[in-house]
């Protein structure tokens, strides 16, 4: 597959279609995943079947918008999954959330205005 993928014996490959064309160094089929490292401008799983996991996408989103905290270090596996899982917020967290963005909205309009002459 690549390079920096060990291929162990108990690796599936032949269970992936893209096996032959994939370059992707974090395999949802590879067992030893949480030993491997993915840097934002390496290949990503191209797997229609096995492409759709959560950190799949977001190995996708911080390639497409080149997450600054993500850029210039290896990304695991285990980050990549806690990136990629939702938040549980207290009420009071999301009231407080909501108030904080009320906020802005409201200067984000009145910036406006002051653009547009208003």
């Amino acid at each position: 597959m690549t390079d920096n993928l060990k291929i162990s014996d108990d690796y599936p490959p032949s269970k992936c279609p893209s096996f032959e064309e994939c370059s992707a160094p974090l395999c949802p089929l590879d067992p030893g995943i949480e030993k491997r490292v993915w840097w934002v401008f390496e290949p990503i799983c191209r797997s229609h079947i096995y492409g759709k996991n959560r950190w799949i996408k977001k190995q996708r989103s911080i390639f497409k918008r080149k997450t600054k905290s993500y850029l210039g270090k290896p990304i695991t596996y285990k980050a990549l999954f806690k990136a990629s899982r939702p938040q549980n917020y207290t009420p009071e967290t999301r009231k407080r959330m909501s108030e904080r963005l009320r906020q802005w909205r409201g200067k984000q309009a009145h910036s406006e205005s002051d653009i547009l002459g208003g």
